[in-house]
């Protein structure tokens, strides 16, 4: 059975209808719910039919979404090529600090185990820091600078 085929499976259909339904009927990117969608998965495992995955795998993606998705992946793999394998390690890593609110647990836990914590620690602060946004760790460093100059002008 070819690609397309599965696809016309009954299995899939059931998957793909759960997934669109979860989504609210819109694209999980753009919200868009005029669009066609598609159901996107997140990860291809060697060996497993299209409808073997759970849930957390799936996502409704509009069409230029999904195509954004793969090029962007496509981009991924390019990069990752063009790597040593002696460095993916890190990679991996950096990537897991970097994602590690969204990661799964298992996944977090794989990449503490390595001893490549270092350079995830380091993602997961700048991770951290572009969520508050730059105003608000100027206005942290403003504030402990004032209270440094009022510690030092005897106030």
């Amino acid at each position: 059975m070819n690609y397309a085929q599965k696809l016309r499976d009954p299995r899939w259909q059931r998957k793909r209808l759960e997934t669109l339904e979860r989504a609210g009927w819109k694209c999980e990117c753009c919200d868009s719910s005029t669009k066609t969608l598609h159901v996107h998965h997140k990860q291809y495992i060697k060996g497993r039919e299209p409808w073997e995955y759970e849930d957390e795998n799936f996502e409704a993606l509009c069409e230029d979404c999904h195509e954004e998705a793969h090029e962007s992946k496509d981009l991924i793999n390019e990069i990752l090529a063009s790597v040593p394998s002696s460095m993916w390690p890190d990679l991996a890593s950096l990537l897991t600090g970097y994602m590690s609110p969204f990661v799964s647990v298992e996944t977090f836990k794989l990449a503490k185990s390595s001893h490549h914590v270092g350079i995830g620690g380091l993602a997961y602060v700048a991770s951290f820091l572009s969520d508050q946004g730059l105003d608000a760790v100027q206005a942290a460093v403003d504030k402990a600078a004032t209270e440094s100059t009022k510690g030092h002008s005897g106030e």
